[in-house]
């Protein structure tokens, strides 16, 4: 057909394999003449003979035919053999429809038909083989060449995969594609638009912004913008040192109408592959990217920076609405496959089979709705064929699952929480994996109280004790089995006096293996239960863990209390029962006695306590020396012995009666005490204390030495006055004795002792600023100005005085002298006046503002 672009006549072709519409040189010099500026564009092509491609700019041009006008997006492809190639998305944008029997064709509604221009230019049958290329065999990716040797299969089942891989070589690259499923739409209402001020940045940020943007341009996922909306730019560093362009959108998701679009848990995820034997994992390039947003919602992507104000054309981080749009679309390209053999969580796509030669079907099926769909494959991010993977953090394993390595180990070594934020995190983090670990919440109780609201933080042994056991519990943690629905599952529950535990099994080679644990404490009420509701709760809080499994499916449950054996035939269950009853009626189950012998699992879900090693519990004591300079132990013996400190702390108040305390509490087996949890005796009888150490202090133990109060000047003296110490100041001093004693205190004690040191004052150089010049006071007239003043104490008069208050005029310098027994304001207001009733009231009075000179009766007065 013949389309005037830039008012020049040009024949275009109609050509409805191509997915977009082309230009060619002549179109390019035509806009360069026109001084009509192309974008860059890294757009990823797929010629005819199927080698790729990279277009080399994008245009936006008015065209026009038959009558009409309209603004089409071209890219530009050198040495295209036409000017012009109108693709599918021109046709389908303009309801253009080719009728081959009237040899034209017909817009929208038309009802007469345009026909063919006929093509001059022929290739003939002669000179074919010079035109004619044999079409060149597609090149995998160096990413998917790493992961078919990285296969663990066999050289022909490797050939059988690149033969499947082949066809798709285009679409695995880094460069985002571009989908046509779906458009990402913004509802915000009828807010007005938000607009914020960009944030300054360093040179050196500014430049890394630079070329993350110039990189979003090229690509066509960003463009300028003129929009009334506008949000600051957040740089997020990357691992290679590189930061991805983000933008701060919370105002923008403030009034975004939010999409409830669900995702799969990891337990459906886990659930639908079972005992697959083979996996291949993909990932797609930078996923978000992939989607466009719709034209009239990219205004309200604007972000503003140094360069300008820029918006988004394709989806970006950051807006509230993008992962459920992005699971969205993985839905419906997989379509019926989700759940077969195919599932995808976000960006990350596992195809599962249970033999190869299905898999290579599966694979190919998944690659193929990819790539109708528009979606590239990061070829790093991709693993073939493989018996075990790692999927969301977990590692399946030949039906087998366990927790990834590397998570764990942070989870190991993760501090001892220092305030409700840190252990937040570590609840949290321990949450995650809560499924592989028996017992957890009976084991975290502790933990868990502390985040009650309006509870005081108090960091005691049975906290620390809980901690060591959940760190100990997830580096051993049970490996499980992944659900296979054609074996039955065994429920196995019990009950203690403080929680309920579960384990779901399945038989494989005559032995039961767990496919998942589940625990949780009981509550007040739940306390007050006899003991068969009790064990019943315990089914019932199984089956509603477990009810993806079981429902639907028969099963067995196991218990170690027989009177529950009768529960499915209980006549006239009343109360509690009766409800329970009615719950457990909707499935096909059957019970079983176990003997509490036999029903460990469970057992020890519900109240067998973990070991943990000796090594951990026992308090290690550092030495004075240790602290003060990092010297061995032995020495701070110089100071004290051991068996004179027990000695000492036996003989203080304070120190025998929290011994006394702590041997009570033991022989009662009672629990903790609140003012007296923290104590604790070593092996040799020394009274201790635990003080939680902070996140940076990596020196000494959480465990201190209480010190008697004969003993406290002693240490007070070692840690300031000695050469080690070096008359610290009185913080410093502090901070080094706090790490191995403590008492009752001790900061106050410290510091009073460091600021009436002798040596300190005659030594150290005063702080603050200097003084400044003398101002003279100068008086007009006697008794103008008064200043007043208390000398003493001195040794006490055969009368009782102690003080002596001096009065003086400033112009006569005359003296009025009176002996004082106690600093009292009322006894000091008394003798000024005997002053002022015979010389006058001043018209000021000067004095040094000490308590007693700013006292009631003298503001008052």
């Amino acid at each position: 057909m013949t389309v005037s672009v830039l008012g020049v006549p040009l024949a275009a072709l109609l050509d409805t394999g191509a997915g977009v519409s082309l230009i060619g040189d002549v179109v390019f010099e035509l806009c360069k003449s026109r001084k009509v500026k192309l974008r860059c564009s890294s757009t990823l092509l797929q010629l005819a003979s199927g080698a790729p491609t990279k277009a080399a700019g994008a245009v936006r041009l008015r065209i026009s035919f038959d009558g009409k006008t309209r603004r089409q997006r071209f890219l530009y492809l050198p040495a295209l053999s036409v000017p012009i190639i109108l693709g599918r998305d021109f046709i389908a944008g303009e309801k253009l429809s080719l009728d081959f029997a009237a040899g034209g064709y017909r817009l929208g509604d038309q009802p007469h038909v345009t026909p063919f221009t006929r093509c001059e230019d022929c290739v003939t049958g002669a000179t074919l083989p010079a035109h004619y290329t044999a079409r060149p065999a597609a090149v995998l990716p160096g990413g998917i060449r790493d992961a078919l040797n990285a296969c663990p299969a066999t050289s022909s089942q490797k050939q059988q995969l690149e033969s499947i891989l082949q066809p798709f070589a285009a679409m695995f690259t880094e460069t985002p594609g571009k989908t046509d499923v779906l458009l990402h739409h913004i509802e915000t209402g009828d807010a007005r638009p938000l607009r914020c001020n960009p944030r300054p940045l360093s040179v050196h940020k500014r430049a890394l912004l630079d070329a993350a943007l110039q990189e979003m341009l090229d690509t066509g996922a960003v463009q300028e913008s003129q929009s009334p909306w506008a949000s600051p730019v957040v740089l997020a560093p990357k691992k290679d040192g590189s930061v991805r362009l983000c933008v701060d959108y919370r105002r923008l998701n403030a009034v975004t109408v939010r999409d409830s679009y669900p995702f799969p848990s990891i337990d459906s995820v886990m659930y639908a592959i079972g005992n697959a034997k083979v996996f291949t994992t993909l990932d797609c390039s930078r996923g978000f990217l992939q989607i466009e947003i719709d034209p009239e919602d990219v205004p309200k992507t604007a972000f503003t920076c140094h360069r300008g104000l820029f918006e988004f054309t394709r989806l970006p981080f950051g807006l509230s609405n993008s992962p459920a749009s992005f699971q969205r679309l993985m839905d419906i390209v997989l379509g019926d496959a989700k759940y077969n053999f195919a599932m995808a969580y976000m960006d990350d796509v596992v195809i599962f089979s249970q033999t190869f030669e299905e898999h290579l079907k599966h694979l190919g099926i998944i690659l193929e709705r990819l790539r109708n769909a528009g979606l590239t494959i990061h070829p790093g991010k991709v693993q073939l064929a493989s018996p075990q993977i790692n999927l969301l953090g977990f590692v399946v394993d030949n039906g087998v699952l366990r927790p990834n390595e590397d998570k764990l180990r942070a989870i190991a070594e993760y501090p001892q929480p220092h305030d409700v934020k840190s252990l937040q995190r570590f609840l949290g983090l321990i949450g995650f994996y809560r499924q592989f670990i028996p017992r957890c919440a009976e084991i975290a109780n502790p933990l868990t109280l502390l985040l009650r609201k309006g509870e005081k933080w108090r960091w005691g042994e049975e906290q620390r004790v809980a901690f060591l056991q959940l760190s100990k519990a997830i580096t051993d943690v049970a490996s499980l089995k992944l659900p296979d629905l054609n074996r039955q599952f065994v429920v196995q529950t019990d009950a203690s006096n403080s929680g309920l535990g579960a384990v779901l099994l399945q038989e494989h080679d005559n032995v039961l293996r767990p496919v998942a644990f589940a625990s949780r404490t009981l509550t007040a009420a739940e306390r007050n239960y006899s003991v068969t509701e009790k064990e019943c709760l315990a089914i019932i809080f199984a089956l509603k863990k477990f009810n993806m499994y079981l429902d639907g499916a028969s099963f067995q449950i196991q218990t170690d209390h027989q009177a529950l054996s009768w529960l499915k035939n209980l006549q006239n269950p009343a109360g509690r029962l009766a409800r329970w009853a009615l719950t457990l009626q909707a499935y096909d189950y059957t019970i079983a006695y176990r003997k509490a012998a036999t029903n460990i699992v469970a057992d020890a879900l519900s109240r067998a306590p973990l070991q943990v090693p000796p090594t951990e519990t026992e308090p290690k004591l550092v030495g004075l020396t240790d602290i003060v300079a990092g010297t061995s132990e032995s020495r701070w013996g110089t100071l004290v012995s051991r068996a004179d400190l027990r000695k000492a702390q036996q003989e203080d108040g304070l120190c025998r009666r929290v011994c006394e305390r702590l041997a009570a509490r033991r022989a009662s087996g009672t629990g903790s005490d609140d003012e007296y949890d923290s104590y604790l005796l070593s092996e040799d009888g020394l009274l201790l204390r635990y003080i939680p150490q902070a996140d940076d202090d990596s020196d000494g133990s959480p465990f201190r030495i209480v010190i008697p109060r004969k003993l406290r000047k002693s240490f007070i003296r070692y840690f300031h006055d000695s050469a080690l110490a070096g008359h610290s100041s009185g913080s410093k001093t502090y901070d080094k004795l706090c790490r191995v004693a403590t008492w009752p205190g001790i900061r106050q004690d410290v510091l009073k002792y460091a600021r009436s040191c002798p040596v300190c004052q005659k030594a150290k150089p005063r702080g603050g600023q200097p003084p400044g010049l003398m101002q003279p006071v100068v008086s007009q007239s006697p008794w103008q100005i008064v200043a007043c003043d208390v000398m003493g104490p001195f040794p006490r008069s055969p009368r009782g005085n102690q003080y002596l208050l001096v009065v003086t005029d400033h112009f006569t310098k005359r003296v009025e002298l009176f002996p004082l027994r106690k600093l009292l304001s009322q006894r000091i207001w008394e003798c000024l006046l005997s002053v002022f009733t015979r010389f006058g009231f001043p018209a000021e009075l000067i004095t040094d503002g000490a308590s007693y000179f700013r006292s009631k009766i003298f503001i008052d007065t």
